[in-house]
């Protein structure tokens, strides 16, 4: 027999009766349910970006039960879709929103992760901020020529 979801109010002793008739054993047994709310053990930084590159939002968080993670971006819950958000988690507690593309209007909105189970409710969030573009100069053509000096 397998348990598939359990909750702190399922703590408690049971009685597991084998056998029947005459044959019937009776066993008690305690059972404690485990249960700590999500936590950040690693939270949301801000992240400064260039409008038309991507950006990464990335958060350790545990729990158990394993937390429900939900993203909201500008107040908005996120869902993945090809051209814009791409959501991600592994089995260490590592979640990820990926915005393929950062657009003018992202600048300035807050993210936020939502962790939540039974046993609580945790939220990490920080902000979009615009970020500079370091490009070099083109170079002229003529810069480029070696010049000979004959003396």
């Amino acid at each position: 027999m397998s348990i598939e979801k359990s909750f702190v109010s399922d703590s408690g002793v049971y009685a597991v009766h084998v056998g029947s008739g005459s044959d019937r054993a009776t066993s008690r047994i305690k059972v404690d349910v485990i249960s700590d709310r999500p936590v950040f053990v690693q939270g949301l930084t801000d992240q400064m970006v260039v409008v038309g590159q991507p950006a990464t939002f990335t958060a350790l968080v545990r729990g158990i039960p394993r937390p429900q993670i939900r993203w909201f971006f500008g107040g908005v819950e996120v869902v993945t879709t090809v051209d814009k958000y791409n959501i991600s988690c592994d089995d260490t507690g590592r979640v990820e929103l990926h915005i393929v593309v950062v657009s003018s209007s992202d600048i300035g909105q807050l993210c936020e992760c939502k962790a939540s189970s039974d046993a609580g409710e945790a939220i990490s969030a920080a902000s979009l901020m615009p970020g500079w573009c370091h490009v070099k100069p083109a170079v002229p053509a003529c810069a480029t020529r070696t010049l000979r000096v004959m003396g």
